[in-house]
């Protein structure tokens, strides 16, 4: 199926992909005033969709786009796209924009535009998950936030430029550092290193995005007895720890094999490990819960 071929959902209708119409005046193309989420369906449900959907009114409420959205309507469109795209396990993605109005800073505006859309998953090889996969340390840094937390808004540059960089480079994900030069987090992935049975990640100060999947793994870290320390800290803190892996909505937990060079001695290792099969139990437990009553 190509993308052209596919259903879309645009503000309470389903349409071919080729015969949605956003408005030029639309301040999500204008000036990138929108937000979004993208998440992963598994047998036809989102999993972790409360979450996902409490983080995109947290967003649209800090960008002061009005959102009438509850969890039950979301739930009930997404499935029904999924149906009619005939599809089970997919790429979701949900997308709010302010909606039209004028150029300029002020002014009326209509309603918001929401759009979603779900199409087949393209995720990491299998090898990586057994293997690990290699990253580089990006040059591109992570911007500090226009707002005080990072939203995952419509102005998805310096994300895209990181992209290109590890893209450029012959990497299928970077390691992107703050302005101060502590850790921050990947292009589209946040990031956790082990020393002896302790995590580590980066905390929300360095700029980061408040991943969902990130604050799930913490929340299974510790119903499984794993310390998790968030903080500040440099690249040479990469000799310390021994096991690494990234988290994402889509590809899940991926483990790391090294950083520009840097190796660490377990690939996957025991900490990743523990994670990655608490995950899949916990998703494969959880999937059939998330839309109870749709």
């Amino acid at each position: 199926m190509t993308d052209a071929g596919l259903k879309v959902w645009l503000n309470g209708r389903i349409l071919l992909a080729e015969d949605a119409r956003l408005s030029v005046f639309d301040h999500g193309f204008l000036y990138g005033h929108g937000v979004f989420e993208t998440m992963r369906a598994y047998s036809g449900q989102v999993f972790l969709l409360r979450e996902h959907l409490q983080r995109l009114r947290a967003s649209a409420s800090l960008l002061r786009i009005p959102l009438d959205l509850s969890d039950d309507a979301a739930a009930r469109a997404i499935a029904s796209l999924l149906r009619e795209n005939r599809l089970a396990d997919a790429y979701v993605r949900l997308t709010v924009s302010r909606g039209p109005g004028p150029i300029g800073m002020r002014g009326a505006f209509g309603a918001p535009s929401v759009l979603i859309f779900a199409k087949p998953l393209a995720l990491p090889p299998a090898e990586a998950y057994a293997q690990g996969r290699d990253l580089c340390i990006l040059q591109t840094r992570r911007n500090t936030p226009e707002t005080g937390v990072r939203v995952k808004s419509l102005n998805f540059l310096n994300s895209l430029a990181g992209a290109w960089e590890a893209a450029d480079r012959g990497y299928a994900e970077g390691m992107m550092l703050d302005g101060e030069g502590h850790i921050a987090e990947g292009t589209v992935s946040n990031l956790f290193f082990a020393e002896r049975e302790r995590l580590w990640t980066p905390s929300l100060d360095t700029g980061i995005l408040p991943g969902v999947t990130r604050a799930y793994v913490i929340r299974l870290a510790h119903e499984l007895g794993i310390a998790v320390a968030e903080a500040r800290f440099g690249v040479e803190r990469l000799a310390d720890f021994t096991e690494a892996f990234t988290t994402n909505s889509l590809t899940e937990i991926v483990p790391v094999r090294s950083v520009d060079g840097h190796v660490f001695p377990l690939c996957p290792g025991p900490l990743t490990r523990r994670l990655m099969e608490a995950y899949a139990r916990r998703r494969d437990g959880e999937k059939g819960e998330l839309q109870d009553g749709v």
